[in-house]
């Protein structure tokens, strides 16, 4: 449209009345009867309108929101409508969307243009008959010949418009049945033939989406046509905007100033959906100006900026719809999207229309109650759904969205979207495993799957009607999943009695113990018989030691009188000489009794010896035993605790078992000792403790300050959360928000100043955390997403992970205000760790590799292979990194060895988190088997502690800044807190305590033959 046109019209609606009906349509595409207010693509249908001529064909190819339907109907339909042809003068125009069943639609076109000729029922029933025939019953000849028919009945040119065409290969390569695939592929070829045929007074146009162009190749001679007649259509110069802006306006007798058409045009730049989101934004424009400005000044900015410009206007539009809805209508809106939208394996979002009847099944309420959804969505003014408010609604009527652009921009469509996405995997998955456990190739499905599935169940209420759109062996699947999880429960019970058989076999060792303990005691009493007959037998030896003595004494006395005798006479000589001979045989036995004496004297200190060193052997053994019994009798104690409904009861079991455990050596971090602990905590406090509830959705990313004592959370709501000191008492400062931001990680600097946070969006945010309300920096890259980034260079630059594998770096010291490409890595990477004090990161790969980068160069890490590297965690010392596996394992690796140290195993699923406490003693590990578990790196054989009292699996972990907690964002949008530190959790459970274990409760839990004692002393 030139300029002396434009003025021409602007001088026409200044002539004419003014109207009151926006001239703006909003999302929706142009409709014949609108081309008085089609601008901007003047020339551009010329040229179309002469590849049509020429080839009798043409495909009109854009991006989603380039307005080909816009083309289409109000710029290519009305050219063809005032151009001859050597078939005819007249043109006849049968428009359709092929969607899932393009036959039963391309009738359904045929039959509303032929009632729309007014013909006779006889003769219409005739014509409609042998259409039906042809392309239902007929060969690929089909709409040749109802082309050659309609021809010679009504002496005009056809022009078939075929929007939408793109919804034919979601068809092919989806999980539809295969009856609407080889009909999508019979249609194709019918009009192949008609086309192929220079006879046939048929000309088609064909609008495609460009990112669905090569789909095209499916069909070779499709694609032959395509190559010969086809039409990307550009994007508007700024002048052809100012006129679509202008043209319109100027129908309605409307100004507008230079200023707003300038601010527009500048907005479009950032937007991909440049002519829907602009028509919805100046409707939205036109009716605030047309409600709140009565004095007659023209449209201007501030009535622009008053609807949230073209960032916020959709979104808010569509939010303020859903926002009057009761919360029964909200779910039915939330079903209704969700079963006219999908979003494709390769990310790009395609309409689904649905009748009101399948939607109404699927969303398990009625027809009526779709309706209401449905008008509130597509009152005059919205245009948010389809078809428009004119067209009556029936249980047949096809709702459709009226744009794709929908649901790129309305930020709650964006997770349904997602959702879905995720549900209709799992149905495929669980459908899959269903058929293989038909074919004996799979067993039953078992946690993390079985309970994700059961959930899915529960909360998604998936119907056959649902179901059958994606795979139609819904009862096998539903009937796997419900057999699989009876099965489970059987097992659960199975253990339940394995557990009870475990608990009686510890009571058996206590016996067992027990009975260690007498024997011990006998041990004890013989050792004392042994040494009172030591004493006795020393007794014995000193008396025969006396005796010894008295008899030489004697013997002496005797040699010296027989001495005497032989001076006086030799008749005593003989007897002198025999008394003598006697007196040295008493001496000699005399001798002979003192070396008797002093053995038994050295034999007896031997046995007391004996006894002695038997004696504290005994009462060693009776500590070990009694010190084995205690601490039995603490992990029983440990376990029963768990099992008693009375909440007192339960904390002072809790806590005697871990004075049992503490007095005794026992393991301070055993897993039963924890549990009895945490859960004795837990019963006596209020419904939420150890929870944070300030997210409102999934908490993606949590950092810890060790400096100041403060914690940082983000996640998919928008939100960066600071908590400050004791963490139970939820002291919250938001320091950003932004719903439409989905944040996916942050790191601090090395000096706890600076907050960095990426996520879905194409740049880094950073936040001075000192004055964070004001000092807001945004760093651009060309990315459209990141997934993990973190400081480096001593918080001097930071590094950036794209989703493509691409590596990024940007220096805070340098001028620049956009990040460098560090490098493209092959493969996709899954995890990010940067070393706590030198300049180098490590990237953990799909492919299982670990690739290091030191000063820009990059290196390979020989780690052995246990599939795809999920997380990465340095070790607070820089020398080992935890690496966290696709199959669950976990292992420590030491970087400066390059050896493998140890494997952590019990996940049963991936290892989406990893963190170290800051001490470096204690690793957690979150899965997606929905249990996070502690790991204590001083004894790295003993089992972990298992966390497991929430209801989904954990998108992040982190050690809190004073390492008294360990904090998790989980999938309900919950921190949850557990504390790690046994002994601080015993103090605590002191402060529930209000009494003493009583005697009947010693002597049931503990045993009347150890002295009752005080629980909290």
């Amino acid at each position: 449209m030139s300029e002396n046109t434009l003025e021409q019209t602007i001088e026409h609606g200044n002539s004419s009345k003014k109207s009151s009906q926006n001239p703006f349509i909003g999302l929706r595409h142009f409709e014949e009867h609108e081309k008085h207010l089609y601008f901007g693509r003047e020339e551009q249908v010329n040229e179309v309108l002469q590849k049509l001529m020429t080839y009798r064909f043409v495909s009109v190819i854009g991006v989603s929101g380039i307005g080909k339907s816009s083309f289409l109907y109000c710029g290519l339909e009305p050219a063809v409508l005032k151009t001859q042809t050597s078939f005819a003068k007249n043109w006849e125009v049968i428009k359709m969307r092929p969607s899932d069943q393009p036959k039963e639609n391309f009738i359904k076109a045929l039959e509303s243009f032929i009632d729309s000729k007014g013909l006779e029922e006889e003769r219409r029933s005739e014509l409609l008959r042998y259409c039906k025939t042809e392309i239902f019953h007929g060969d690929d000849a089909g709409i040749k010949n109802v082309s050659h028919k309609l021809n010679d009945e009504f002496g005009a040119n056809i022009l078939l418009i075929i929007d939408q065409f793109e919804e034919l290969f979601r068809i092919l390569d989806h999980y539809e049945d295969e009856r609407k695939s080889v009909q999508s592929e019979q249609f194709v070829d019918m009009l192949v033939r008609s086309l192929n045929d220079r006879e046939t007074p048929l000309f088609v146009s064909i609008g495609i989406r460009s990112d669905f162009i090569g789909e095209c190749a499916r069909y070779p001679y499709l694609a032959k046509h395509i190559n010969n007649s086809q039409f990307l259509i550009p994007q508007l110069t700024e002048d052809q905007l100012v006129k679509v802006i202008k043209g319109p306006l100027a129908m309605a007798q409307t100004n507008i100033t230079d200023g707003l058409v300038s601010q527009i045009i500048n907005d479009l730049k950032d937007q991909s959906d440049q002519l829907p989101i602009m028509q919805h934004a100046l409707m939205r424009t036109w009716e605030y100006w047309k409600k709140n400005d009565v004095s007659g000044n023209p449209m201007d900015v501030h009535h622009y900026q008053a609807i949230g410009t073209m960032k916020e206007a959709l979104s808010k539009h569509a939010q303020e719809a859903f926002m009057e809805l009761n919360e029964e209508q909200r779910k039915v809106c939330e079903r209704l999207f969700k079963s006219i939208t999908e979003k494709k394996t390769d990310g790009r979002g395609i309409r689904k229309p649905a009748t009101i009847d399948e939607i109404a099944q699927i969303a398990h309420t009625t027809p009526e109650r779709v309706m209401e959804v449905v008008e509130c969505f597509r009152m005059p003014g919205r245009t948010l759904l389809m078809p428009p408010s004119n067209v009556p609604l029936t249980n047949d009527t096809i709702v459709d969205i009226s744009h794709e652009s929908i649901m790129r921009i309305w930020d709650l469509l964006k997770t349904w979207v997602e959702e879905e996405s995720e549900s209709v995997k799992l149905y495929l998955r669980l459908s899959e495993a269903a058929s293989m456990h038909q074919a004996g190739m799979a067993s039953l499905w078992r946690p993390p799957d079985l309970d994700i599935a059961t959930s899915w169940r529960k909360t998604e209420q998936p119907t056959l009607v649902w179901a059958s759109r994606y795979d139609v062996a819904y009862e096998r699947a539903m009937l796997f999943l419900e057999y699989s999880e009876k099965e489970f429960i059987k097992e659960q019970k199975r253990k339940e009695v394995l557990q009870k058989r475990r608990l009686f076999i510890a009571r058996i060792t206590a016996s067992v113990l027990g009975f260690g303990i007498i024997v011990a005691l006998l041990f004890l009493f013989y050792g004392e018989q042994k040494r009172r007959e030591a004493n006795r037998q020393k007794a014995i030896a000193e008396v025969q030691k006396q005796k010894a003595d008295e008899n030489s004494k004697l013997a002496q006395i005797e040699s010296e009188k027989a001495q005497r005798s032989a001076e006086e006479a030799v008749v005593q000589s003989n007897r002198a000489q025999k008394s003598a001979n006697e007196a040295k045989k008493s001496l000699k036995f005399a001798l002979q009794q003192q070396v008797i004496a002093e053995s038994k004297e050295k034999e007896a200190k031997q046995q007391k010896e004996y006894a002695e060193v038997a004696q504290q052997q005994a009462e060693i053994a009776r500590s070990q035993a009694y010190n084995l019994r205690l601490l039995s009798i603490g992990k029983s104690m440990a376990i029963k605790s768990q099992q008693v409904d009375n909440p007192e009861l339960q904390a002072l079991l809790a806590r005697q078992g871990f004075n049992f455990y503490d007095e005794n050596g026992g393991n301070p971090q055993d897993p039963d000792l924890y549990n009895a602990l945490y859960y004795g905590i837990k019963n006596n406090e209020e419904e939420d403790y150890n929870t944070l509830q300030y997210h409102s959705q999934n908490v993606r990313s949590i950092v810890s300050n060790t400096l100041n004592n403060k914690t940082y959370s983000a996640g998919s709501d928008g939100r960066i959360i600071e908590w400050s000191g004791d963490l139970n008492k939820h002291n919250v400062n938001i320091i950003f928000n932004d719903p439409s931001l989905i944040h996916k990680s942050i790191s601090l600097d090395a000096e706890n100043e600076l907050l960095v946070a990426g996520g879905d969006y194409p740049y880094v945010l950073v936040i001075d955390l000192k004055n964070p309300d004001n000092n807001l920096k945004y760093i651009s890259l060309d990315a459209e997403e990141l997934w993990k980034l973190g400081f480096i260079d001593n918080g001097e630059s930071i590094v950036a992970i794209g989703a493509q594998g691409s590596v990024f770096r940007f220096d805070l010291n340098s001028s620049e205000g956009k990040f460098e490409l560090e490098d493209n890595v092959d493969g996709k990477i899954n995890a990010l760790a940067i070393h706590p004090s030198r300049n180098e990161f490590l990237l953990g790969m799909s492919d299982g590799t670990l690739k290091k980068f030191k000063n820009g160069t990059e290196s390979k890490v020989g780690v052995k292979g246990n599939g795809a590297i999920i997380s990465l965690a340095y070790h607070p010392n820089g020398e080992e990194i935890a690496i966290g596996f696709e199959s669950g394992v976990v292992e420590i690796f030491d970087l400066k060895k390059r050896s493998h140290k140890n494997y952590l195993k019990g996940h049963t699923a991936r290892i989406n988190n990893l963190s170290f406490r800051h001490d470096g003693r204690q690793l957690a590990s979150g899965s997606f088997d929905k249990t996070v578990r502690l790991w204590d790196l001083f004894r790295p054989d003993d089992q972990p502690i298992v966390l497991s009292d929430h209801y989904d699996w954990v998108w992040s972990i982190a050690y809190s800044a004073d390492s008294e907690y360990l904090l998790a964002g989980c999938r309900d949008n919950i921190i949850r807190l557990w504390p790690v530190k046994v002994d601080h959790m015993a103090e605590r459970l002191c402060g529930k305590i209000t009494r003493k274990m009583s005697d009947v409760e010693w002597g049931q839990y503990v045993g009347k033959d150890i002295p009752l004692e005080s629980t909290c002393k």
